[in-house]
């Protein structure tokens, strides 16, 4: 994996995915000191080319696998950044339509 790459990783256990995260800064380096991967199986992880899609794909994977995950609490914003979750809205279509609209 590079170094200094934005981008958004899942923890599984097995074939369930029990932590949903993302760095700002460098993934590799968030990865190789994360509190939880003693209890992953595997991990599985996706660059992004800025820290707002990073969170847009981060929030998405915490709304889906919200029940089995450790981190309980909703994903953070970007530093300094006024977006908005888009999954928090319960309309799938208003959901989607808002992600790709602030990610464009």
């Amino acid at each position: 994996m590079p170094e200094r790459c934005i981008g958004v990783y899942i923890l599984f256990r097995n074939d369930t995915p029990i932590y949903v995260g993302r760095s700002d800064h460098c993934l590799r380096r968030r990865l190789s000191t994360h509190n939880h991967l003693q209890e992953a199986t595997h991990v599985a992880w996706e660059f992004t080319p800025t820290v707002q899609q990073a969170y847009v794909l981060e929030a998405h994977l915490f709304h889906q696998h919200r029940d089995h995950l450790i981190n309980k609490i909703h994903p953070a914003l970007p530093e300094g950044s006024s977006i908005s979750c888009p999954f928090c809205v319960r309309n799938t279509e208003q959901a989607l339509a808002r992600a790709f609209n602030r990610v464009a």
